[in-house]
């Protein structure tokens, strides 16, 4: 992440001392403004081969899959070929072999 400017850092100041409402009292939030432009390759289906199982972590978001490591962000779709929309899923996959064939879906839901 960038250093902050001197602005971005009070504005940051000041979300952080209405944080706590967010969690206590919010179920959902949006963000109504990112001044940044979304990854040329945002959304992108790719195939990672000899990917270490043991080295895959993994949580639910929703209907997805979504990698903490070692593809931050990423969702996976499918293990060794076979569609996956469940963590118990894909662990039981992945235990099945050291290595494994992930295919995955570049960083949807946020940003590298």
């Amino acid at each position: 992440q960038a250093e902050r400017t001197e602005e971005e850092q009070d504005i940051f100041q000041e979300a952080l001392l209405h944080l706590d409402a967010v969690f206590l009292h919010a179920d959902h939030f949006v963000h109504l403004d990112v001044p940044v432009d979304l990854p040329e390759d945002e959304g992108e289906v790719y195939n990672q081969s000899s990917v270490q199982s043991s080295s895959i972590e993994l949580r639910q978001v929703g209907p997805n899959l979504q990698c903490i490591q070692p593809f931050p962000f990423d969702n996976l779709l499918a293990v060794n070929g076979e569609a996956v929309s469940s963590v118990a899923t894909a662990e039981r996959l992945l235990a099945q072999s050291a290595l494994a064939e992930v295919t995955l879906e570049r960083h949807k839901y946020g940003l590298p």
